[in-house]
């Protein structure tokens, strides 16, 4: 559930915070209401509760916790309120402005990623504003990479790519674009008109992901795709399930490092994993835990029986046969936690690690 803080500084800002902070919550939001003023004061019932401290405490207390802040103030009160707590277009919250009177809602900080556009549409609409958006791809209306990325809940390799992709767009040039193992093609919906389709797996080797390929220079993408003259911009989506395996009080830091290892070698990016599995004889694994931890992985666990009984073809093994009564660990922990998806990465195994990785059936939504 999202969460929103909204701030006034006047009676007439907490009569259209109220407005607001109501109509969001019919959307299944979590909403904060907040006036820092002397003068203005609020009856029992109000959702509005008095701010104490000073302003920079409200919010080093309060920025941390949000997904989005409404400012219903002068945009140089939010600028100033914000500065110190901005970090990264990755993680800062949606930040809005309002002015006293109502008349205009702006967009100030997280457009895209945060969602700030849409939620100053949403206010706009709400208290009867006129939306300001000043972000480049929305006034020249062209696609825009991280607000396709967070609608789709993928993650984006690299934002300064993202960024020079944004530019080609909005100069008009086309990109080519391309998705891997486990893709399926969206029906029944427009493409934007300059991205282009490439029937092919990603020129390096990247598995399962979504990818465009951005041109170092203005050359025709079909001089430069797939060589050294093409940068490739990833978006990775959930789509991996890992089976891992180790020997008893394996270290998490070797865990780690053998995961990474087999990952990279064969093109899977850590944020495309799902959860990691395992047979039940591991549940309590401290190196295992730690890593699950570690990466925000669910870890789950099966039954022999319940391994043995997965279909398909596995790579035995006599020694974990006599350990753990079942041929294969990571394979059949794999196959079973995707519900039998495609193999993309078969066992692998070295310094007592064993790990493999099948993948699910994945779509996006261009609208």
């Amino acid at each position: 559930m999202k969460k929103t803080g909204i701030i006034a500084f006047t009676e007439h800002g907490c009569v259209l915070g109220e407005k607001l902070l109501r109509d969001l919550q019919k959307q299944d939001q979590e909403v904060y209401g907040f006036v820092k003023s002397k003068y203005v004061e609020l009856p029992e019932k109000h959702p509005f509760r008095k701010v104490k401290g000073t302003l920079r405490e409200w919010a080093e207390e309060w920025i941390p916790r949000l997904d989005g802040i409404i400012f219903f103030s002068a945009t140089g009160i939010a600028v100033r309120t914000i500065a110190p707590f901005v970090v990264s277009k990755k993680t800062d919250p949606a930040v809005v402005v309002i002015d006293e009177q109502g008349s205009y809602a702006i967009s100030l900080l997280s457009g895209h990623l945060g969602g700030a556009n849409e939620l100053t549409e949403f206010a706009a609409e709400s208290i009867g504003a006129q939306p300001v958006i000043t972000t480049g791809t929305d006034v020249n209306h062209t696609f825009a990479v991280d607000v396709f990325a967070r609608k789709n809940n993928l993650v984006i390799s690299d934002m300064e790519l993202a960024k020079e992709m944004a530019a080609l767009l909005i100069r008009g040039k086309t990109i080519a674009w391309g998705a891997g193992e486990g893709f399926v093609f969206p029906k029944e919906q427009t493409i934007p008109e300059q991205l282009r389709f490439q029937k092919m797996e990603s020129p390096d080797g990247k598995q399962g992901t979504l990818w465009f390929a951005i041109p170092q220079s203005d050359r025709e993408q079909e001089e430069a795709l797939g060589t050294e003259q093409t940068r490739m911009l990833h978006l990775y989506p959930k789509n991996v399930y890992l089976g891992v395996g180790c020997r008893k009080n394996t270290p998490e830091e070797k865990i780690e490092t053998q995961i990474q290892k087999y990952l990279s070698e064969h093109g899977i990016a850590a944020e495309q994993i799902i959860l990691a599995a395992s047979i039940d004889l591991k549940k309590e694994e401290p190196g295992l835990l730690a890593f699950c931890e570690k990466y925000h992985l669910p870890f789950v666990t099966y039954r022999g029986e319940e391994l043995e009984k997965a279909k398909g073809t596995f790579t035995p093994s006599a020694f974990v046969s006599k350990i753990t009564g079942v041929d294969n660990v990571c394979e059949r922990s794999a196959s079973l936690a995707g519900d039998g998806g495609t193999f993309i990465m078969r066992k692998q195994a070295a310094e007592g690690v064993t790990a493999a990785c099948t993948i699910k059936k994945w779509s996006v939504s261009f609208e």
